[in-house]
């Protein structure tokens, strides 16, 4: 089980999933690459979707297990990434964890007859730095938190708003 930071929960509702899953599909890799240096790197970020915002497919090379899995929810925040080829130089990145609704992933985090609401279904490290090696920029996570970082509460032309529901508390909605 992991504990977040105190950080506010973002609750996305069902009207504002496909506009910003429309928006996440609309970037190219340049476009992902500039929104995603604007991130600042101290930031971190929890949302949860009303409805799924899209699938990611999860490769368990260990298991043999390959499964699709529906996008309910993400958590990311900085990390220090160090390559084994260049152990003097520590490069900024993001980790974002794919949280899922997945009936058997859930079964799977059982405890004590107690089933979480939702549970993570894989990690993905993004390095938002090009460094001469293909990094893996182009997923459905990484497209749906740079729309949620550029097309959230930027202005009236955008149909995405946010309100505060309290201090621990957020939703957006589409106007």
């Amino acid at each position: 089980m992991r504990t977040l930071p105190q950080l506010p929960l973002t609750w996305i509702e069902r009207s504002a999933v496909p506009v910003l899953t429309r928006a996440g599909e609309s970037y190219d890799a340049g476009d992902l690459w500039d929104i995603l240096e604007c991130v600042e790197w101290n930031e971190a970020g929890w949302v949860l979707f009303e409805t799924s915002a899209g699938r990611h497919r999860l490769d368990d090379t260990i298991t043999g297990r390959v499964l699709d899995v529906s996008i309910d929810g993400l958590y990311w925040h900085h990390v220090d990434v160090i390559f084994q080829e260049l152990p003097d130089k520590k490069l900024d990145g993001m980790v974002i964890h794919i949280l899922t609704r997945d009936r058997g992933l859930r079964r799977d985090h059982a405890s004590t007859g107690r089933r979480p609401s939702v549970v993570e279904a894989e990690v993905d490290v993004t390095l938002p730095a090009p460094i001469g090696i293909a990094p893996k920029v182009d997923s459905v996570p990484v497209r749906l938190v740079a729309a949620l970082h550029d097309e959230v509460g930027v202005d009236e032309s955008v149909p995405l708003h946010l309100e505060m529901l309290e201090e621990q508390t957020r939703t957006v909605f589409a106007a």
